[in-house]
């Protein structure tokens, strides 16, 4: 399942915690994909660390892949880590357009996603 943050904030009351992120978490240990794009670049790898305490944190990604983009969103590059456990990339999702989170199937987040989905296709 794909939830882009941004429409977490247009959902009232979605949040339990204080901050954002903490409610986006698995806390299950599930792996989770996350996909971050700004105006000429996206990365897309595996959450490995967040920064607590924040709604726009600083994020560490690992298996991760870039793909930059020219300016009319054409791909010029792409750089492949997902095989390599030697590199981590840190991002501020502060300055993203958008981040996207990929959850694992059987994740706990997927069952209460799927209530929302099911409550939206429920005539």
């Amino acid at each position: 399942y794909q939830f882009p943050l941004y429409e977490a904030y247009l959902i009232e009351g979605f949040c339990g915690y204080l901050y954002l992120w903490d409610d986006l978490m698995d806390n299950t240990g599930k792996p989770m994909r996350i996909k971050v794009e700004y105006d000429s670049i996206t990365y897309d790898g595996m959450l490995h660390l967040f920064e607590s305490y924040s709604n726009t944190p600083l994020i560490a990604l690992v298996a991760y892949h870039i793909i930059k983009y020219d300016n009319n969103r054409n791909r010029i590059d792409e750089i492949n880590y997902q095989h390599d456990a030697t590199k981590v990339i840190v991002l501020d999702t502060s300055k993203a357009n958008s981040v996207e989170i990929t959850y694992e199937t059987g994740s706990s987040m997927c069952k209460d996603i799927q209530g929302l989905c099911d409550y939206i296709t429920t005539p």
